[in-house]
């Protein structure tokens, strides 16, 4: 069994080769998976419903879209992405002591 270990492996464990397909970072945050996809040689469109967070995607990755949208109300045709990705953190609220 492979080991699946980031967001990166995640959209490998699709596909093993991503140069040329169409990928949708839903929820990129500030574009750290974005910037591998586009490194991979893929068409990346990201989306966050947060305004600082596109803008600071769209700065970090110019090579890809960036759209401040929430998931809900996707601007895009409706078969336009080969795999979409969605990264969700867990954070636990709590604050370590120290």
């Amino acid at each position: 069994m492979q080991l699946i270990n980031s967001p990166l492996a995640v959209v490998r464990s699709v596909r093993s080769s991503i140069a040329g397909l169409r990928l949708l970072d839903i929820g990129c945050g500030t574009g750290s998976l974005a910037r591998q996809l586009v490194a991979e040689s893929a068409d990346v469109s990201s989306i966050d419903p947060a305004a600082d967070a596109i803008r600071e995607a769209a700065a970090a990755v110019p090579q890809a879209r960036s759209v401040e949208v929430q998931a809900q109300a996707l601007p895009f045709d409706e078969a336009g992405f080969d795999i979409a990705v969605m990264v969700a953190r867990r954070c636990s609220g709590r604050r370590s002591e120290g």
